[in-house]
C-alpha cells in the first residue's frame, strides 16, 4: 500500500482489541492516547493488516498537521472512498479538521461509517449539513471535528461537484444561494480507490475543484502512477510512504 500527500504548484505504541458480535467485527484501536471505535459488516472491505493501518493512520495525521499549519484558512476535508469510516474517525478524533464529508457507495459500509461516527461521537446529520449550507455558517473546530456521510458513487459525485462549481462561476449571485452538499468549499481531499484507481471525473474535480492538497492511498501501483501523472501539471509530491499489508508473502 503506497500513501502519497500532494500539495498545489505555487512509530507510537498501540493497543488493539478485536471482537465479532452479530456478524459484525469490533475494534477497539488506540493510539496517541487517542481511543477510536469501528464496527464493519463481516465479509465487507476492511484494512486486513490492523498493525499497518495504524501506521497509516498515523502518517495521515502527521501530515495532515504539517498541512494545517500552512493553510490559511479553516481545514475542511472530503474523503471519498470510506468505506467503514476507518480513516473517518480518527481523522475527525484529531480535531485539526474544521469539517469532514465521507462519500462511500457500498450501502453497508455506510451504514457502518454512520455508526462508528456515531460510537465516536463525531457524526452529524444530512439535515444538520443542509442547515449549514443554508445559513452560510461554517462548522466550528471542536474535538471531534463534525464528520457528514453520504451514500454515493465517487464519480457522480465529482460530476455534480464540477457542474456546481461551474454554474456557480457563472452566476455566483444567484448559485451560491442555493444548498447543495457538492458545492462545498474543501481545501483537502483523501482518497482511498479500489486497484482501479481514481474516476477520470475525480482526477479533473481534484485539478479544476478548490483543493489545495491531496492525501492518497493506493493499493494499486500502476493506477497509482497513472493517477499522479494526471494530476502533475497541478500538484507536486511532498511526501510518500510504502507500507506492506502482507509481510512475509
Amino acid at each position: 500500500r503506497d500513501l502519497v500527500w500532494l500539495t498545489r504548484r505555487k512509530e507510537d505504541g498501540a493497543i488493539i482489541n478485536v471482537a465479532l458480535e452479530n456478524n459484525y467485527q469490533n475494534e477497539l484501536i488506540e493510539f496517541d492516547s487517542l481511543p477510536v471505535r469501528y464496527s464493519k459488516p463481516e465479509g465487507a472491505f476492511f484494512h486486513p493488516n490492523a498493525n499497518v493501518m495504524l501506521q497509516a493512520l498515523q502518517w495521515m495525521l502527521s501530515r495532515l498537521s504539517d498541512i494545517v499549519q500552512i493553510l490559511d484558512k479553516p481545514a475542511r476535508l472530503l474523503e471519498l472512498y470510506c468505506g467503514c469510516g476507518a480513516h473517518t474517525v480518527a481523522l475527525s478524533r484529531s480535531a485539526l479538521l474544521d469539517v469532514v464529508a465521507a462519500v462511500e457507495i457500498d450501502p453497508r459500509l455506510v451504514e457502518a461509517c454512520e455508526a462508528n461516527c456515531r460510537s465516536n461521537g463525531c457524526y452529524r446529520s444530512y439535515t444538520e449539513w443542509k442547515q449549514i449550507q443554508d445559513s452560510k455558517r461554517d462548522c466550528t473546530s471542536g474535538n471531534p471535528t463534525p464528520v457528514f456521510v453520504f451514500q454515493g458513487d465517487a464519480g457522480e459525485w465529482a460530476k455534480k461537484s464540477l457542474y456546481a462549481r461551474q454554474r456557480r462561476q457563472q452566476s455566483p449571485s444567484i448559485f451560491a444561494r442555493k444548498s447543495a452538499w457538492y458545492n462545498y468549499d474543501f481545501n483537502i481531499i483523501l482518497v482511498d480507490p479500489p486497484r482501479a484507481g481514481l474516476d477520470e471525473k475525480v482526477c479533473e474535480m481534484v485539478i479544476d475543484g478548490p483543493f489545495e492538497h491531496v492525501l492518497y492511498i493506493s493499493c494499486g501501483r500502476d493506477a497509482l502512477k497513472r493517477d499522479l501523472e494526471r494530476l502533475a501539471d497541478h500538484f507536486i509530491v511532498v511526501e510518500c510512504l510504502l507500507l506492506d499489508l502482507f509481510p512475509r508473502t
